[in-house]
């Protein structure tokens, strides 16, 4: 009699340790699509950062056009008169002085550098507000062409923009029904209009103070010492030219909305003799802002936000391991980083 052999075609399970073989495989391959796809997130977040920028940077060029000539179509010949002619006696270059200061003033007017110097309590009430307050003022002026609903210069016209905006690139941060410019992480962008102190971070020309320069306003880094030691609002150096008295003649006049005075600490209404352009700032992916708040600064501008006296302060490590490093500017929005 034949025995017939069973055969267990029944299937192995698996192992414990070939179950969590799989597990582990499949937790790597999570950690690392988490990675890439956190990469890729953050990539197109800087590209529609990078993006905005360009739109706000090409805005703020057209600003800065219209402001130029209204200057050659002599729109302030009438102040620039009433001023010399108010002023009896007077050195050589009184107009040419004349025509700095007010300058300064217009321009200051026009990109709200009197708001920001003294802004009203209840607009900077929080954190939020104050983080949000620049970028108010910069959306409304480039959007509408005012300023709290006021021309800001009442001697030309400033037209509202036909640029669009999507509602990525703006946002009411603080939650006080205005809006403003936000990069690609939702945070709003903050400007500051004469960025003197990142040519001179602690108020002198350091040796290493181009470091800042090179993060925010790239191309400025590569110019010459001439260059960085020249305002381009006053080439001729007029306002260093002039003597304390004069100077105070001009502030006690009552026209200008800033005091002219280099040597005090801080100078006001910034560093004479020393290059600057306006710069927009994103605070990139950490979302923390390298630089000081207005608020926070002096005179409202760009202060990095590390001790510029410790010795190593602006060596290339300090500054680069720094929250400075992933700041995004409209001066180096089309170079694809720092």
């Amino acid at each position: 009699m034949k025995r017939i052999m069973e055969i267990n075609n029944k299937p192995r399970g698996f192992t414990l340790v070939e179950i969590l073989v799989v597990i582990t495989i499949l937790a790597v391959l999570a950690g690392i699509l988490t990675v890439v796809i956190g990469n890729v997130l953050d990539s197109g977040r800087e590209s529609q950062t990078r993006a905005t920028l360009i739109k706000i940077d090409q805005l703020v060029e057209d600003r800065m056009r219209a402001f130029r000539i209204a200057k050659e179509r002599s729109r302030f010949d009438d102040e620039i008169r009433d001023l010399s002619n108010s002023w009896a006696s007077g050195p050589t270059y009184k107009k040419d002085l004349i025509e700095v200061c007010l300058h300064k003033h217009y321009i200051g007017r026009y990109f709200g550098m009197d708001s920001l110097l003294n802004p009203p309590s209840a607009e900077v009430s929080t954190q939020k507000a104050i983080e949000a307050y620049a970028s108010e003022i910069l959306y409304e002026l480039l959007t509408k062409g005012t300023i709290d609903g006021q021309n800001p210069v009442p001697q030309f016209s400033i037209t509202a923009t036909e640029t669009d905006f999507s509602s990525l690139e703006v946002g009411d941060t603080d939650g006080d029904g205005k809006l403003e410019f936000v990069d690609g992480w939702g945070n709003p962008f903050r400007f500051y209009l004469w960025p003197t102190f990142l040519t001179h971070p602690n108020g002198t020309a350091l040796v290493n103070g181009n470091l800042f320069l090179r993060l925010y306003i790239p191309a400025a880094a590569d110019k010459p010492a001439t260059a960085l030691d020249s305002d381009p609002d006053d080439p001729k150096g007029i306002l260093t030219l002039a003597t304390s008295s004069e100077l105070g003649v001009l502030n006690s006049s009552g026209a200008f909305a800033f005091t002219f005075d280099d040597s005090v600490t801080p100078p006001e209404p910034h560093h004479f003799d020393t290059y600057h352009a306006l710069v927009v700032v994103s605070a990139g992916q950490d979302g923390i802002l390298g630089v000081k708040e207005f608020n926070d600064s002096i005179l409202a501008e760009p202060i990095a936000d590390i001790d510029v006296a410790e010795t190593d302060a602006t060596e290339p490590d300090h500054v680069y391991n720094s929250a400075m490093n992933d700041d995004i500017t409209n001066h180096q929005a089309t170079t694809g980083g720092n």
